[in-house]
């Protein structure tokens, strides 16, 4: 009996998701901010490899942990962008990215926990932005689903060969096609929210 040989496309699937992964600007994006934020912490070690002095950058070197709050925005990006996976991933590359700027410009632990805590807490706030984005994005699905299933109601009632009524559960009527109105004489306008029951209108 001859076997049929199905070929597995698993490895094709992933690197064309990888592929296209790459192909997305937005990645991009959030890889520059990721590098651009990353350099503002690691100026001063930088400037010291390549031999130039180091000078302070205004508010970012003079206020404490400033530079810190600028790790919100490739997370904040990723939340808007990706939803939930995109920044949770992003917040741990910036943690390892980070641990550091936190461990080796002093010895006091602090300094490591201060900088863990603000990029959990960019973190957590780009989840919820992506919680929030999600939702939104479920209820404007919805009301689209609603939409669209009420237009193909209404091309139904309108082409329907048959006589069709709407009516609610106390039996108003609501609605009907133009086969209605020819089998029982009455316009739908004449009728709308009165008792599908009632044997005469006059």
């Amino acid at each position: 009996m001859a076997t049929e040989l199905i070929p597995d496309t698993t490895n094709k699937t992933h690197s064309r998701r990888a592929l296209s992964v790459w192909r997305n600007r937005h990645v991009w994006y959030i890889a520059f901010l990721i590098l651009a934020t990353s350099i503002l912490t690691f100026n001063d070690f930088i400037l010291g490899l390549i031999g130039l002095p180091y000078t302070e950058w205004g508010a970012i070197d003079t206020v404490h942990s400033l530079h810190w709050l600028l790790h919100l925005l490739p997370v904040l990006y990723a939340a808007y962008v990706f939803r939930v996976r995109g920044t949770v991933i992003v917040t741990l590359i910036v943690m390892l990215l980070c641990i550091p700027a936190g461990l080796f410009p002093s010895p006091d632990p602090a300094h490591l926990v201060t900088s863990m805590s603000f990029i959990a807490l960019a973190g957590a706030v780009g989840v919820l932005i992506a919680i929030s984005r999600n939702q939104r994005e479920q209820v404007r699905k919805a009301y689209l689903a609603a939409v669209e299933s009420e237009e193909n109601l209404r091309t139904y009632l309108e082409n329907a060969p048959d006589g069709v009524y709407l009516n609610d559960l106390k039996g108003t009527f609501l609605n009907g096609n133009k086969k209605a109105e020819e089998i029982t004489g009455y316009k739908k306008e004449e009728v709308i929210f009165l008792p599908l029951w009632l044997p005469s209108l006059d």
